[in-house]
């Protein structure tokens, strides 16, 4: 990782690391007039997806491999929280006239 740091400052931005980027990310947005923000928006996001590039090409089937195993390890758990936890939060959102999203499994 002691790329990263220089893939960012390449890009102008001077971060030690994802979070300090993210961080800048938040601040630069937060402080974009409403004129600039789609310029800020695209040369930050320019960057972390150059810079990151290499990371998130380990970290992805790292990440998968681990979900795997996870969900694999903790079928019986799972499939007890799918049973009954999505129900209540579906009658949680009619009793309080919420909408929750839920991402596709």
């Amino acid at each position: 990782m002691d790329a990263l740091p220089g893939c960012f400052a390449e890009h102008g931005f001077q971060v030690r690391d994802e979070n300090s980027f993210l961080g800048l990310v938040d601040s630069r947005l937060l402080s974009a007039s409403s004129a600039d923000f789609p310029r800020v928006n695209r040369e930050l996001g320019r960057a972390y997806a150059t810079c990151m590039r290499p990371v998130e090409a380990v970290r992805e089937p790292a990440c998968l491999s681990l979900r795997t195993r996870f969900l694999t390890q903790h079928a019986n758990q799972v499939d007890e929280l799918r049973k009954n936890l999505v129900p209540s939060l579906h009658r949680a959102e009619r009793r309080y006239g919420v909408r929750l999203m839920f991402p596709a499994p």
